[in-house]
């Protein structure tokens, strides 16, 4: 399997033209089109990864708190974080305007992709500025629910269709299953 990364709708054209399995999230820089539609939703999935610009908001307004206990990043992190925080100047100029429109037209991509039949699997980006491993996919779940996803349906396409996408049996309890079960 190959995974494309795609911004715009050149980009998944050209990204399902060369036979591209995945798409690494929803083109996110201008509404997508019909024909790039169309060709994304016969992609084994569309990794969700909405977050990822939404992130860089959260962190300068914050609305994401630094000081959780489950915020597990390595050394320095949140005090680069908090610098940002503080200094929002340091970032390069438009860059937090253009991850909240990135984010918004993603989301609306994601949306419409969803609403046509594509396979949408969660995916946080996790490393890439301000997504920290662990908590950016639990963001990422929870915003696939407030766009409609029902908790369930989403659990589901973060577990059974993740692995079905990927080619992984799965969906079994029993004893031997290629799997364990871990119940909360």
């Amino acid at each position: 399997p190959v995974l494309a990364h795609v911004d715009t709708d050149t980009d998944v054209l050209d990204a399902m033209a060369a036979g591209v399995s995945f798409l690494a999230h929803p083109p996110f820089a201008a509404p997508i089109g019909d024909e790039a539609r169309a060709a994304a939703v016969t992609a084994r999935g569309v990794h969700s990864t909405i977050g990822a610009f939404a992130a860089v908001g959260a962190v300068l307004d914050g609305t994401f708190d630094l000081e959780r206990a489950d915020l597990l990043v390595g050394p320095g992190v949140v005090e680069n974080w908090r610098y940002v925080q503080d200094h929002p100047d340091v970032l390069l100029e438009g860059w937090a305007e253009a991850s909240a429109e990135w984010a918004a037209t993603g989301l609306a991509n994601l949306a419409r992709l969803g609403d046509s039949g594509a396979v949408v699997l969660p995916g946080s980006d996790a490393g890439y500025y301000f997504v920290p491993h662990g908590l950016g996919l639990h963001a990422e779940l929870e915003a696939l629910v407030a766009l409609g996803g029902t908790p369930l349906e989403v659990l589901t396409l973060v577990t059974l269709t993740s692995r079905e996408a990927l080619g992984f049996p799965g969906g079994l309890v029993e004893a031997g299953a290629p799997a364990d079960l871990l119940v909360l």
